[in-house]
């Protein structure tokens, strides 16, 4: 039989949701240049993209840097395609791409995203790069999730069928012959974009929801390849490519070894952004008159403080926030760049949200039962939700009330009880409202959520930094019945 001098084998090699995995990326780079070394001595070309969440906001170096840390060690690593995930994009929003970019050495690979100030996608993003694989040409575009609070932030992202119709047609008019997706989008909603859009997508990385596939899925002749997280493995594809598409394809996932020697070009990028997040660290940003514990179990000056941040930055009426965004208390005396960023353990934004007496009622309600306030959801990063914190309520507890009644009165801070009927204004967390939250507080559905620019972080910093030096608020926002506190 005649070789088809179109016909290109490939390897491909593909990682997603490292969250801040230092030892996973190296483990992986050391794997890959194996994999090169190979691919090299047989001729065949190899690439390695990442499908995003490469950042990680508890990795000190990774915060301090707004995750440009991350995507040097994925430049040091090899990585040739890269794209952004949620976790950057909803903490520091999009103006972080641009130290993101410049820490890769190129530009973030993203379509879809548009600054509301300029109607133009960011200058530190490409949404698709084309590979020149000797007799064919690949290209690649990338998504990811379409969040319509971005809006709040300065920017929006197009849903990804439309992304992907707008920009297929220009990929194949630069010149590729295949197209590939490089997704941040979720692997339930990439198999409804390769059930929608067939073969014309050669394949799929997904990321975003963890998902494990120890071979690739394939739908409607589409297959979509996804490694998990935090670097428990490396992907790999062996895939053979004509001008018609995928002729063939084999995937698999290689365990990674993070307790193995890791990568050398990679442990020396990450020591010099060890280097680099130490500066800055020591500087005081606020003083505390006395400590501020934090409790996840009862109420605890440093929630409160978190709550009355909250409640300052939005606006609102009231605040309800839970403690599990935060790590440790906080000493008295000054206050650190380093400090804040150890303490605050999520990177979600303040929101806002109205909802009528009767619905705030709900939601304390539900997040009082025992067995939810134990709970240590990913998110975050397995520490307690806890006892909620609230600024501008007062709760009044029943000692013997079961789960789902322990609520005997919830009064405003002069003691006008709440009404039920009554709209407010009340301030939280944009995680503290998803995650089917909303669905457990009654009619009507809200449907004025917003957020508040600045990550939690940023938030209390800015309110104990306005306020030095900061006594933490007494005790007593939540009572039993037939005892008094003070008002706040």
């Amino acid at each position: 039989m005649k070789h088809d001098p179109t016909e290109i084998e490939l390897t491909l090699l593909h990682t997603n949701d490292m969250h801040g995995s230092v030892a996973g990326i190296a483990c992986a780079a050391r794997l890959a240049r194996t994999i090169r070394a190979e691919c090299a001595a047989a001729g065949r070309p190899c690439l390695w993209w990442d499908a995003g969440d490469v950042e990680e906001w508890t990795v000190l170096e990774s915060a301090a840097s707004q995750g440009a840390a991350m995507w040097a060690l994925l430049r040091a690593a090899g990585v040739d395609q890269a794209t952004v995930g949620n976790g950057l994009l909803l903490t520091y929003g999009s103006g972080a791409l641009a130290g993101a970019a410049a820490a890769f050495g190129k530009p973030v690979l993203l379509a879809g995203l548009t600054e509301l100030a300029t109607g133009a996608p960011s200058p530190a993003t490409a949404p698709f790069a084309l590979h020149n694989l000797g007799g064919l040409t690949l290209g690649v575009i990338a998504l990811t999730v379409a969040i319509k609070e971005y809006r709040s932030l300065g920017f929006q992202v197009a849903d990804p069928r439309t992304v992907l119709e707008t920009w297929l047609p220009q990929v194949r008019a630069a010149g590729a012959d295949v197209v590939a997706v490089l997704s941040h989008c979720g692997s339930g909603r990439d198999q409804e974009l390769a059930a929608h859009f067939g073969p014309v997508l050669g394949w799929i990385i997904s990321a975003h929801d963890h998902a494990v596939y120890d071979e690739p899925l394939w739908v409607n002749g589409v297959p979509i390849g996804e490694t998990g997280h935090r670097g428990a493995y490396l992907g790999r594809m062996d895939i053979r490519l004509g001008r018609d598409g995928v002729r063939a394809l084999r995937g698999t996932l290689l365990p990674l070894d993070r307790d193995a020697p890791g990568d050398p070009e990679v442990e020396a990028a990450w020591q010099r952004a060890v280097a680099a997040g130490r500066a800055g660290l020591d500087r005081v940003v606020a003083t505390l008159a006395a400590p501020a514990p934090l409790d996840y179990e009862t109420e605890s000056p440093l929630a409160n403080l978190l709550a009355d941040a909250i409640r300052d930055r939005t606006g609102a009426d009231l605040a309800v926030i839970l403690p599990g965004h935060l790590r440790h208390g906080l000493a008295a005396g000054p206050v650190t760049v380093g400090d804040m960023l150890r303490t605050l353990g999520t990177p979600t934004h303040p929101a806002v949200i109205t909802l009528t007496g009767a619905q705030i009622w709900a939601l304390l309600e539900w997040r009082l039962v025992p067995a939810r306030m134990a709970a240590k959801p990913l998110p975050l990063r397995n520490k307690p939700m806890g006892q909620p914190a609230v600024s501008g309520l007062r709760v009044t507890l029943d000692p013997h009330g079961p789960p789902g009644a322990r609520i005997a009165a919830l009064t405003l801070p002069d003691g006008t009880p709440l009404d039920p009927a009554a709209p407010y204004r009340v301030g939280s967390a944009y995680y503290d409202l998803h995650f089917g939250v909303l669905d457990e507080i009654g009619p009507p559905r809200p449907t004025d959520l917003d957020l508040a620019a600045g990550p939690l972080g940023r938030t209390l910093t800015d309110y104990l930094a306005a306020r030095s030096p900061v006594a933490p608020p007494d005790l007593g926002r939540f009572h039993a019945a037939g005892e008094s506190g003070p008002e706040h």
